[in-house]
């Protein structure tokens, strides 16, 4: 038997119990393979508006759906509500067409109605009334669906359910050939659009207070925060809420992904003078978290050139906070929202958190989403009393304590364990890479806690996963989702190649990307192109740009030729540096002038080395690596390695001084240079390099004279 069961809020949180029972006693041979929704999902009532809120709904691959009311009043009031009931979910289900045959609905419904009192002079066969599991197991006998393929059908009912069907036929192409690519990518997108157990539960359970979501980079927690997001919406419509990000390209997503999942709640778009999707950071132009706070507390707002000319360019947006957290810190609170959710946490500072909890509701309604490893060497988050501090009396605002999962309630603390985006062999290779697992020299980097790497989704193929100890590892079978080795040939998706010079590169995708629109039938924005080196992106990649265009294609330089809010763009190929590129995902990558990601100086390797992480795990399928010069080549041996060992990784694992002497060959340099050199890089990226033009006179000539050199 296997029962999923999600707490989303329930009316009447007494009874949950005794209908778990009631549905485990009736299956209790085994025969069970579905999900039990607890106050989900929402349905209204079409001539007034008014929501109906299921006490629970069964849905299971041999017996279709099965809605519960709890109820003790007369039988006509128990005949009207099952009849609504019965009627709405019937609409909702048959306007999808693969849930239809011959113009009926393929998979049956039945409504009961759970009495937790005695039932007296009402005949069990004149209604679905429950009370024993007696009563449950004959009207399960008769719901039983005789059809082919039930598996597939409750998952497109989960579908449904889950309110991810429009996200299942978004951006669907127009393919015929099952050879393509992109009809592997439809089926793929087709299949991603059911969520796995622990994604249900972090989308629907509400703890109504702190709840915390971590996983890898591509596990689903931005379609998780903004499926809650939307159904805390339609279940509160009278709450504030606040979506907050650090990348600016997330704000079009976060917009697309909650109107579509409002829609499909209530078949209304959402009522935007209640949800706040705003960038964490803003301006005194631009709504974002900081800007907003500041503003209702009165207090000075910096924009990204202050606070850079202020702080630091590293610590441009943690002065900000740190600064404002100072000035309203002894204020009383003011609650501007009652829920709020944050996504890509491990890029924010410590002092934002605290601003939150100036500014959100007294249970501290809060959910944070964070990577678990968003770059190589990189893979914890502060706890929740470091995150958002102490109280007047010096006690944590929110501890650990308040994230302890208790048996049969919502869920505090979820770990999505699943990567959804990169195949695992991608994925493998990235690691590979990152790590320097199979350079000449040895790895340059290494996890402080050899069992990390089972928490990232590793298993153990031999050996021993400990310091000093020689190990092989490959990803855990059960956590690779199947249609990546179902629908992508592992081959055919790993391409990577040195040449002689920019120009013979350049020429050879531009071939590649002409064969992927028009032989593997992807879209232009199907297609992302990432620059190895930040600094010189525009400069470098203008060529490339120009190229395309003189073949028909479509470009545009994220953030530079076009919004910095958009990162993709219909009918466009995009082209981007690292910095831009993060938090962003696409079918197909290619990473050029990847030898810079080799070439380099103790002190840059590692840096590097997370570049190609990066870039790496931005794909969804396929990943093409070219570079020039003996760079690259060094680089392909790497690569060669990796596949000939079929993308286990194989090495020795360093002792812990063999841990603390990496850490002074690659990491002793000058900290403030290196900080502000990746910051200068990051502006450059980014397009807002104009920054620079605030330079006197001096030294902006020292910079020409400099850079001529």
């Amino acid at each position: 038997m296997k029962l999923d069961i999600i707490y989303g809020h329930s009316r009447n949180p007494e009874i949950n119990q005794d209908i778990v029972d009631l549905v485990n006693s009736a299956f209790s041979d085994g025969d069970l393979y579905g999900t039990l929704f607890f106050g989900y999902p929402i349905l209204i009532k079409t001539h007034t508006g008014d929501k109906i809120v299921l006490d629970a709904l069964l849905i299971t691959s041999k017996h279709g759906v099965i809605a519960f009311t709890e109820s003790n009043l007369s039988i006509e009031v128990i005949q009207d509500a099952q009849d609504e009931i019965y009627n709405k979910l019937q609409s909702k289900l048959i306007e999808f067409k693969f849930l239809t045959k011959n113009r009926t609905l393929i998979p049956s419904i039945e409504v009961v109605t759970f009495c937790s009192g005695q039932i007296d002079n009402i005949p069990i066969t004149s209604e679905k009334l429950v009370h024993e599991p007696c009563d449950f197991s004959s009207i399960i006998e008769n719901s039983l669906t005789n059809i082919e393929n039930n598996l597939n059908v409750y998952n497109q009912v989960n579908s449904v359910i889950e309110s991810l069907v429009s996200f299942k036929d978004r951006k669907s192409r127009d393919v015929t050939d099952t050879k393509t690519l992109g009809w592997a990518m439809n089926q793929i997108e087709k299949e991603i659009a059911n969520l796995d157990r622990e994604q249900k539960r972090a989308a629907i359970e509400d703890a109504n207070g702190p709840q915390r979501i971590r996983g890898l980079a591509g596990s689903g927690k931005t379609i998780v925060l903004a499926l809650k997001a939307a159904y805390l919406h339609v279940q509160n419509p009278d709450k504030k809420i606040c979506i907050t990000f650090n990348t600016r390209s997330l704000k079009e997503q976060f917009i697309d992904l909650v109107t579509r999942f409002t829609f499909e709640h209530i078949k209304d778009k959402p009522n935007w003078e209640m949800i706040d999707i705003i960038h964490a950071w803003g301006s005194n132009a631009s709504k974002g978290v900081y800007s907003h706070i500041a503003k209702v507390y009165k207090k000075e707002i910096l924009d990204f050139s202050q606070a850079a000319h202020r702080f630091g360019y590293e610590d441009a947006f943690s002065g900000c906070c740190n600064k404002l957290l100072s000035e309203v810190i002894l204020e009383p609170q003011v609650k501007i929202y009652d829920i709020v959710l944050i996504d890509e946490a491990q890029d924010l500072p410590r002092s934002f958190f605290e601003l939150i909890i100036k500014v959100v509701s007294d249970n501290k309604h809060i959910i944070w989403a964070y990577d678990e490893l968003q770059t190589i060497g990189k893979y914890t988050i502060d706890s929740p009393e470091i995150l958002f501090g102490n109280n007047s009396s010096g006690i944590a605002n929110i501890s650990s304590n308040d994230l302890v999962n208790e048996s049969k309630k919502p869920t505090k603390d979820f770990i999505l364990k699943k990567c959804y985006r990169n195949p695992p062999w991608v994925l493998s290779l990235a690691h590979a890479l990152g790590f320097g697992l199979y350079k000449s020299t040895g790895p340059i980097q290494a996890f402080d806690y050899p069992q990390f790497w089972n928490d990232i989704g590793y298993s153990v193929v031999s050996g021993t996963l400990d310091f000093g100890g020689d190990v092989v590892l490959e990803r855990d079978r059960e956590n690779i989702p199947d249609f990546f080795n179902k629908f992508i040939n592992k081959n055919h998706s790993v391409v990577y190649k040195t040449f002689g010079d920019v120009d013979q590169q350049y020429s050879f995708v531009v071939d590649s990307i002409i064969r992927n629109i028009n032989e593997d039938k992807m879209s232009p924005h199907d297609i992302l192109v990432i620059n190895a080196n930040p600094i010189y992106t525009k400069r470098d990649t203008a060529k490339l740009r120009m190229m395309l265009n003189e073949n028909g294609i479509d470009n545009h330089l994220a953030g530079v030729t076009s919004s910095v809010d958009q990162f993709f763009i219909d009918g466009k190929v995009t082209i981007s540096g690292i910095f831009r590129a993060k938090g962003n995902e696409a079918p197909i990558v290619y990473i050029v002038n990847s030898d810079y990601c080799f070439d380099a100086n103790n002190n840059d390797i590692v840096m590097r080395r997370n570049i190609l992480f990066t870039a790496i795990t931005r794909t969804r399928a396929h990943i093409n690596i070219f570079g020039c010069g003996g760079g690259m080549s060094a680089l392909v041996e790497e690569i060669d390695r990796v596949v000939q060992n079929d993308y286990k990784l194989t090495f020795k694992y360093p002792t812990v001084k063999e841990l603390e002497d990496m850490r002074v060959l690659y990491r002793n340099y000058d900290k403030n240079t290196i900080a502000t050199k990746d910051a200068v890089s990051k502006l450059l990226d980014i397009g807002k390099a104009d920054v620079l033009k605030t330079l006197s006179k001096e030294d902006k000539q020292a910079l020409i004279e400099l850079l001529s050199q």
